[in-house]
């Protein structure tokens, strides 16, 4: 996994997050990518993950660089916005599945947080109904 230092400087994380359509490109959001990259190569391990995988993202073993050369060359699908995340995930299976892993980390923060906080609202469960991390079995 490789992180460059430029990735703090706010006005090149803007340029990019601009250019390439990518409104949660931040150093976590970064970070959560590829900690989803690292997630996949141990879940592929197991007997039953890749079928699973390529039923969802599609098949990983088509040529990486290719992919990337081509989504970097003519950009994403015209209806990307109906099947991806983000512009990235559709260039590869790969990026499917680490945009998609790290927006999931997002949403468990966001509502790690939420419930951390005791927040509440009408719309959704009290938050004494929600587990806490401390709560959670260990597995």
């Amino acid at each position: 996994m490789t992180i460059s230092v430029a990735e703090v400087d706010p006005v090149l994380v803007t340029t990019r997050r601009e250019a390439l359509e990518e409104p949660y490109r931040t150093m976590i959001g970064h970070m959560r990518h590829e900690i989803s990259h690292m997630l996949w190569w141990r879940l592929s391990l197991r007997d039953d993950f890749l079928d699973a995988f390529r039923e969802m993202f599609g098949d990983e073993r088509q040529d990486y660089q290719a992919a990337l050369q081509r989504h970097y060359q003519d950009g994403p699908p015209p209806d990307w916005k109906e099947r991806y995340l983000t512009t990235y995930a559709s260039a590869h299976p790969h990026e499917d599945w680490a945009e998609t892993a790290a927006h999931l980390l997002h949403l468990t923060d966001i509502a790690d947080s939420f419930a951390a906080s005791d927040l509440s609202s009408p719309e959704l469960p009290s938050p004494s109904g929600i587990l806490m991390p401390s709560q959670m079995p260990s597995v």
